[in-house]
């Protein structure tokens, strides 16, 4: 009698446990239209591929995608000084995330939250000399860095309304020498302030509301970091231009009759043939399920 009932149970929990697995594989592919809400559909997935729209921070063009090589952003780009408290910086490679979709770009990804989770990126920077500017390489940094908007929420307490506030953070690893031999990397970020390097904002530029002293900063505390990681707007791949030459000598790179606009590395290719964020599909899987599915 034991036996006759053991045996049945036995077949039954081994069904449940595939069942299980099969639907842990299947919530990150059923889930993987690019651009809708669900909480799977961006995870665990090589972003560097043709349906995913990579654009170059001040363009707002879209990025290739080159069969057999990846996603292939060209230079000259523009410098971006709006981080200048931080660092003079080109932003190659990025990508909208949680449904954040400004001006004219396109199809952002769905939900994501980058606490925890492993970033798994092969990137090759292809760099030739561009006209008489300084090496951006001697000295230069690669990184992975993400933007966030911040709750506004008033720092006296009162109710008063706050303008907008964004953050941009970038990790503490410099990934140029991964990235000049093309060699895969994996990055295990976490919601630690102590691993990341806030960018800050361009002091200089104090336009009220869209300038930018006026609306990016830095997270208050490790809680408010948190948050800004649990809801991203956009991620990517940042190079931050050298501040010294290496003779100690600093290094000019603005135009100064236009330095809002001014471009370097034009003959410098970043080419991004993996960009994969890996969280536990059982994990992200059981958050989509309400106390009902259960």
């Amino acid at each position: 009698m034991t036996r006759s009932i053991s045996q049945p149970l036995t077949l039954l929990r081994k069904l449940v446990d595939r069942i299980s697995r099969l639907a842990a594989v299947s919530c990150g592919i059923l889930f993987a239209g690019f651009g809708s809400a669900a909480h799977c559909d961006s995870y665990n997935v090589n972003l560097a591929n043709p349906d995913v729209y990579w654009w170059t921070v001040l363009s707002d063009e879209r990025v290739p995608y080159v069969q057999g090589s990846g996603v292939v952003s060209s230079g000259p780009y523009y410098i971006d000084i709006n981080h200048r408290e931080g660092a003079l910086l080109v932003g190659p490679l990025a990508v909208l995330l949680n449904g954040h979709s400004p001006g004219n770009y396109h199809s952002p990804l769905g939900e994501m939250d980058l606490r925890n989770v492993t970033v798994r990126l092969n990137l090759k920077l292809d760099h030739q000399p561009w006209t008489h500017e300084n090496s951006p390489l001697e000295g230069g940094q690669v990184v992975f860095w993400f933007q966030s908007e911040l709750q506004e929420r008033a720092v006296a307490g009162d109710n008063e309304e706050m303008p907008p506030r964004y953050v941009n953070y970038y990790w503490n690893q410099n990934l140029l020498p991964q990235a000049t031999t093309q060699s895969l990397v994996e990055i295990p970020v976490a919601p630690d302030l102590n691993k990341w390097t806030c960018l800050g904002h361009n002091p200089i530029d104090t336009r009220p509301i869209i300038g930018s002293a006026a609306k990016y900063t830095c997270a208050l505390n490790q809680q408010e970091f948190a948050e800004a990681m649990a809801k991203p707007i956009s991620a990517g791949i940042l190079f931050l231009l050298p501040r010294k030459k290496p003779d100690g000598s600093e290094a000019l790179w603005l135009d100064p009759s236009n330095s809002y606009r001014t471009t370097t590395m034009g003959n410098t290719k970043f080419i991004l043939s993996e960009f994969t964020i890996i969280k536990p599909h059982q994990i992200i899987c059981m958050k989509q399920l309400s106390p009902a599915q259960h």
